[in-house]
């Protein structure tokens, strides 16, 4: 498939004039450090507790003490290093699938680095006890994680260990910085106000995260001056608007100076035939090209995962099928499952499978109900979209190969020929029945708006994350979506 010309805004921080002997940046840096030390010690514990309690009553084999602390240990400085690559790169707006998979990947490198010593040191230990210490492992570091992160949050939220940031320019973008810098709190970064230099509603006067991480940030419209800046005490002004001339960044640049402010500036200089990604770090958006990577031998995996999948959920939730296939019957007129054409890989059209959840007169190609009240959508329907169960008849197009469990979100050809320049990229891999879209606090809003998401997964894609989205889409569907 042929790139598109797209260009996505970069942020690069301009760290001009930085002020010696700020307090609040040291005590940043500072509380950075200690997270930094803290996730890593975190792990080391977590790996090393269950690998202990596995000798201690799961060993088939007498272990002396010495020999039970020694691996316990060894094991717990594999999990922390098989984390560090991950954590360096961590991911705001998908911090909590990106921590999900990057355990994952510590508790199975960890498992095999506990059966190697095992096997050296002659020791005997039930199969059983490594898959039990596999998920106390893995539940054990997210517990752990799970604390250090709510702890910062709080810290932050207080007032203390965080550069406070003040964003200004387009609402969205603004109103995206913020939350991205609301869910990953290890950035050192928090939003205290927000300055629009569009219209602001009343309604939007206060922005509060989807996800609740934080009390609301106080947002107000502009244009942004010296007076209006400097009651808010920023150590860092973002300019969140893209296509800035010199004069403008200029002019940004000395107001932000004359509060003793740093600037961070929005651009879209970066430029380029390929198609590039958006990728959210610590709270600031990049721009990288994009790399589609594949092998045959990960392809190959990923098949066969599917396949595995796909099937014994069919089996199990045959039951659940075929009650939901009753229930639709008994509800509304019309056939079981709904039938569309939809793009695939390579923009390939497939007919994909799902549970009805509309009335049979609706029109079969128009845009999604985005309210559970829109009255195409019946009875059961609304069971079904809100759980997410009508899209597991999906699980037969993943066993005709037209989709996977994980990937890009298929979308109908009107919508694809309407935004080809946003779709093209997401195009390069199989599409799947769940993806980071879906799970993200953007999914209300149209996935041409929000591709960043299934640009990340292309390049990033590998069984850990497939297995960390899973994951998240179950706890999602038990949730009731939300």
């Amino acid at each position: 498939m042929a790139a598109s010309d797209s260009c996505v805004p970069s942020l690069y921080a301009d760290a001009l004039e930085s002020r010696a002997n700020n307090r609040r940046a040291v005590y940043a840096g500072l509380v950075r450090s200690l997270a930094a030390v803290g996730r890593p010690m975190a792990d080391v514990v977590a790996a090393a507790i269950s690998t202990f309690l596995v000798y201690r009553f799961a060993s088939g084999t007498a272990v002396s003490f010495r020999q039970q602390a020694i691996v316990s240990i060894v094991v717990g400085i594999v999990a922390a290093f098989s984390h560090a690559r991950l954590q360096e790169s961590s991911i705001c707006n998908l911090i909590q699938i990106r921590e999900t998979e990057a355990i994952l990947r510590s508790a199975v490198l960890s498992q095999l680095a506990f059966l190697c010593l095992n096997l050296l040191l002659g020791s005997h230990v039930r199969v059983g006890a490594y898959i039990l210490s596999l998920f106390a492992m893995a539940s054990l570091m997210r517990f752990m994680r799970g604390m250090i992160t709510r702890s910062l949050r709080r810290v932050h939220v207080a007032g203390y260990g965080a550069e406070p940031v003040v964003i200004y320019g387009h609402s969205e973008t603004a109103n995206q910085i913020a939350s991205a810098m609301l869910r990953s709190p290890s950035c050192g970064l928090h939003p205290v106000a927000m300055i629009h230099d569009d219209t602001v509603k009343a309604a939007d006067r206060m922005f509060r995260s989807k996800d609740g991480f934080c009390k609301t940030v106080p947002a107000s419209s502009g244009p942004l001056t010296s007076a209006k800046l400097k009651p808010f005490g920023g150590n860092l002004l973002i300019f969140a608007a893209p296509n800035l001339s010199q004069e403008e960044i200029a002019t940004t640049t000395d107001i932000a100076r004359q509060c003793g402010t740093r600037v961070a500036v929005l651009s879209t200089a970066l430029e380029s035939d390929d198609p590039l990604e958006q990728i959210e770090i610590d709270g600031l958006i990049l721009v990288t090209e994009m790399r589609a990577v594949s092998a045959w031998h990960s392809d190959l995996l990923k098949r066969a995962m599917d396949v595995t999948v796909a099937l014994t959920l069919i089996i199990l939730g045959s039951p659940i099928f075929l009650l939901i296939a009753v229930c639709i019957k008994l509800d509304s007129r019309g056939p079981v499952l709904f039938v569309q054409k939809r793009v695939g890989r390579n923009g390939e059209l497939f007919n994909i499978f799902k549970f009805r959840s509309m009335q049979v007169s609706s029109p079969m190609y128009e845009a999604s109900p985005t309210e559970p009240t829109d009255p195409r959508i019946t009875r059961v329907g609304r069971v079904l979209r809100r759980t997410g169960l009508d899209e597991t008849a999906q699980l037969l197009n993943v066993l005709l190969g037209q989709m996977s469990l994980v990937g890009p979100r298929p979308e109908m050809p009107f919508l694809v020929e309407r935004h080809i320049r946003q779709h093209r990229p997401r195009l390069q891999a199989t599409p799947g029945i769940t993806g980071l879209w879906q799970l993200s606090t953007d999914r209300t809003s149209p996935i041409h708006q929000n591709t960043h998401y299934d640009h990340f997964y292309i390049r990033n894609r590998s069984c850990y994350l497939d297995a960390a989205i899973l994951l998240h889409t179950v706890l999602y569907a038990m949730r009731g979506g939300v």
